[in-house]
């Protein structure tokens, strides 16, 4: 019942996100312009040692943007449907499945430029994927409860940024350093040490969401 009310809430706002195709081509036009510029800049050479560094700077940003609004642009009467509707529960899990496939959309985008433009020595390019595809489910879960606290507290974006760095800290050195084994001196035993963290990283974050998000909802 729970995973099914969550499929429905995730479809709701996709649907919710294409109609509003300003704010979709906002955030599309955002992420390929920081690419670009970041090309500009840099005139299309980074070494390896700080590719993957510079790529989560701008994964990291994009997912804040992302989404950090989720639960902000929720309006009072679209919170009050969904009280009615569906259990706090299936709403968290609803809102992190389409945050997380918006994220994950996104960064593909962002990493498929970064490699087109950038062209760095991948060794794996599985694990290099895998990486991608953790790191977004990280950003997406954390900043999305992030979004949901500062919702119930003030309902300002800024405290999502301002709380979003020393939770994602974690995430954020282990995907440099997953990401710098993929690209030099690839080592499968450290690199399945690092998805390891990932995963129970996010984890506990969903774990810790599906928890507590009841107790704010009643807020």
């Amino acid at each position: 019942m729970i995973l099914k009310d969550s499929l429905v809430v995730a479809q709701h706002e996709l649907k919710l996100e294409i109609r509003n195709k300003n704010a979709l081509g906002g955030l599309i036009l955002y992420s390929i312009s920081t690419v670009f510029v970041t090309y500009l800049s840099t005139e299309g050479y980074i070494p390896n040692n700080l590719f993957a560094a510079l790529l989560w700077i701008i994964l990291l940003f994009i997912s804040i943007n992302a989404a950090g609004k989720s639960f902000l642009q929720t309006n009072n009467g679209r919170h009050l449907f969904y009280f009615s509707q569906v259990s706090p529960q299936a709403y968290i899990l609803g809102k992190h499945l389409f945050t997380s496939g918006l994220v994950l959309v996104l960064m593909v985008l962002v990493s498929g430029l970064c490699y087109f433009l950038f062209s760095p020595k991948i060794e794996s390019l599985i694990f290099f994927a895998i990486t991608i595809f953790l790191g977004s489910l990280g950003f997406a879960l954390t900043i999305g409860f992030l979004s949901a606290v500062a919702q119930t507290a003030s309902g300002n974006f800024t405290m999502v940024s301002i709380l979003s760095f020393p939770v994602l800290l974690p995430f954020f050195l282990t995907q440099i350093k997953l990401l710098n084994i993929t690209l030099a001196g690839f080592n499968i035993d450290l690199a399945y040490k690092y998805i390891g963290i990932l995963c129970l990283l996010n984890l506990l974050v969903l774990g810790l969401s599906y928890i507590l998000f009841p107790y704010l909802w009643r807020d």
